[in-house]
């Protein structure tokens, strides 16, 4: 069961869903209790670790507001990087495209602007900050700038904004205010978020189907709440190890994070990590960091997540990604291999599960696939006749339906599955 609302939903390499709220899903019991009847124990796990010990430093205040004329004309008393700081929502792209601005003052949301690829530029003050980056969504902006209403050096730690789909960035109100004056002064201004870290690589060489993946840093910071560290795969998966933070200790030094989002994808490529200082006046360097793999050898030259030789026995060729689904019964080809069932085999009827939900109230529940369109219809007798029709959005790997207890009555349900067709 995954957190549909999560903004920071990502799917990782072999297309599983995953957010730093609920992982990858919270389980279900009984799909989980049927899954371990047929699943297929995994070979030994190896551990290999790379190291790199290239030192450089780290940007101080790395996340900025770039600002120009389109026109490559002066903007007077304004500079052309702004220090910003994130909010503890969605972070903004290492380099965002330059974009129009629009002033829409405290974000309440009247009167109702055009904000399409643009950039909107919110006072703090009155509104939660959720509500004004929510305001800036709705009018279609890329992204917000809230700027403080308050004269003080450290910039506001934003917090509330997790639920929010766009990203955010806050800067002081000397700034705010003069971002704001040459917005109004110049008509060909644009503003983008630039991004500045210290970035190390290793190449691995070998072909993991990844488990836990970690990263041993050292550093000299002198506050390790001012750093915020990524590491990206060859697969393109973003796990955030650390965010900007109230720890006011140094480092880190030899710290280790682990992270469970790259679960089988290929290690062989290049792995990536970013040390991003986000707060202004202190300063360090990265001095090295290790790379720590853990995952079970396979063969997998195409990187795709799933063994060659599993591809070429029951898919025929290696086109098919580990997240595909040729027989449409719901299950992707990597639970197909993971389980040792067929990916090219028909699926059989569902079974519907019956259990308490809550007080006056029952949970059906069977295996379904994303997108489908299932019917149940419901009788008094076995044999019928069924009326009320009800339909159901499926989900995979559990689709399931809430049904409220009528008193001592018997009920009997009868599940319609729709035919098979690619999603």
């Amino acid at each position: 069961i995954e957190d549909q609302e999560d903004p920071e939903n990502q799917i990782n390499g072999v297309g599983l869903p995953i957010s730093h709220s609920v992982g990858y899903g919270i389980p279900d019991a009984g799909f989980a209790v049927n899954l371990s009847r047929e699943w297929k124990l995994r070979d030994n796990f190896r551990e290999v670790q790379l190291n790199n010990n290239s030192s450089r430093a780290i940007p101080d205040a790395g996340l900025a507001v770039e600002i120009r004329r389109a026109g490559n004309g002066e903007i007077p008393e304004l500079p052309q990087r702004i220090v910003a700081r994130s909010t503890d929502g969605l972070f903004p792209p290492h380099q965002t495209p330059w974009m129009r601005l629009g002033d829409i003052g405290l974000g309440g949301g009247f009167p109702v602007l055009d904000l399409t690829d643009k950039v909107a530029l919110i006072q703090r003050g009155i509104l939660l900050f959720a509500e004004k980056i929510e305001t800036a969504e709705s009018f279609g902006a890329e992204l917000a700038i809230i700027y403080d209403n308050i004269d003080q050096d450290n910039l506001v730690a934003v917090s509330g904004a997790d639920r929010a789909n766009i990203p955010a960035v806050f800067i002081s109100k000397r700034d705010g205010e003069a971002l704001k004056a040459a917005w109004e002064n110049f008509d060909d201004l644009e503003v983008r978020i630039d991004v500045r870290s210290a970035e190390l690589t290793w190449n691995f060489p070998q072909s993991l189907s990844c488990e836990q993946v970690g990263v041993k840093i050292r550093t000299n910071h002198p506050r390790r709440g001012d750093l915020r560290m990524e590491l990206i795969s060859p697969a393109g998966t973003i796990s955030v190890l650390q965010t900007n933070n109230f720890d006011n200790g140094a480092g880190p030094i030899e710290w280790t994070y682990y992270s469970t989002r790259h679960f089988f994808e290929n290690s062989r490529g290049t792995w990536k990590l970013r040390v991003l200082d986000e707060i202004s006046a202190n300063s360090g360097s990265l001095f090295e960091a290790s790379l720590i793999v853990r995952g079970v050898p396979l063969t997998d030259e195409d990187k795709d997540g799933l063994p060659d030789s599993w591809e070429q026995t029951f898919l025929g060729d290696r086109s098919y990604t580990a997240a595909a689904d040729p027989d449409f019964d719901g299950k992707h080809n990597l639970l197909e291999w993971l389980t040792g069932s067929d990916p090219m085999a028909a699926p059989s009827g569902s079974i519907i599960s019956i259990a308490p939900f809550e007080e006056d109230y029952f949970r059906l529940s069977w295996q379904g696939r994303n997108n489908a369109l299932y019917q149940i219809d419901r009788s008094r007798a076995p044999l019928g006749p069924y009326a009320q029709p009800v339909e159901i959005q499926g989900k995979y790997p559990v689709t399931e339906w809430i049904v409220p207890v009528l008193g001592n009555e018997v009920q009997w349900f009868r599940l319609t599955e729709p035919a098979l067709v690619p999603e």
